[in-house]
């Protein structure tokens, strides 16, 4: 049913909802590998709105079964493998795609599904990639990447918010050409704005009444 684009709001509606409700069902360790499958077929499909619903099912399992997969990941290695299929949908070619991706990829950054270490290769990989690939999508990617990770932590100081402010600025003043700018600043300014409205909050605290 994911691969149905229909014009129908109430077909599409329903679609949507078989998903969400697939993606909290509970399952044997058994039927992880056919998930992973599955979820990595459907994040290559032909129509878009797969590939996009995949990122809300990503969402919402690692969420509901974040324990599970913890627990099967030496065995199973479903974790890992499932969030490689997310950083793959992070530089689809559809931008709504890339920006799904982004979001669910924030949720996972702050429910802490990746340790410290992980979380910090995963950042220098951004870092990275922005400086080293040359096609707009793939440089999109690394910047929703990095935006990701200041969503995560808008909330509270973290030792990556260091790394992350040096390189939204580097974003900022890169002489990109005006075609890619359109596409890329939006989500940069906007994150950069939640660190600095955070910075000064951090700093300089409401006086207390």
């Amino acid at each position: 049913m994911c691969v149905i684009h229909t014009p129908n709001k109430p077909v599409q509606a329903l679609v949507n909802k078989v998903v969400s409700t697939l993606s909290v069902m509970p399952y044997p360790n058994g039927e992880l590998p056919a998930i992973q499958a599955t979820v990595g077929r459907l994040s290559t499909n032909w129509n878009w709105h797969s590939r996009h619903e995949m990122t809300i099912f990503l969402n919402n399992f690692f969420f509901s079964s974040i324990y599970q997969l913890r627990a099967a990941e030496p065995e199973l290695g479903t974790l890992s493998s499932l969030q490689l299929i997310l950083l793959s949908l992070l530089a689809d070619e559809k931008i709504e795609v890339r920006e799904s991706a982004r979001r669910t990829l924030t949720n996972i950054i702050a429910w802490e599904v990746m340790d410290g270490p992980a979380k910090q290769a995963l950042l220098d990989r951004f870092i990275a990639s922005y400086r080293e690939k040359t096609e707009l999508r793939e440089k999109h990617a690394a910047a929703l990447g990095v935006c990701a990770f200041v969503y995560a932590n808008k909330r509270q100081m973290t030792a990556f918010l260091a790394n992350v402010v040096i390189y939204l600025c580097r974003l900022l003043t890169d002489p990109l050409p005006a075609v890619q700018v359109g596409v890329l600043d939006l989500g940069i300014v906007e994150s950069f704005s939640v660190l600095i409205c955070f910075f000064l909050c951090f700093r300089n605290p409401s006086p207390r009444r």
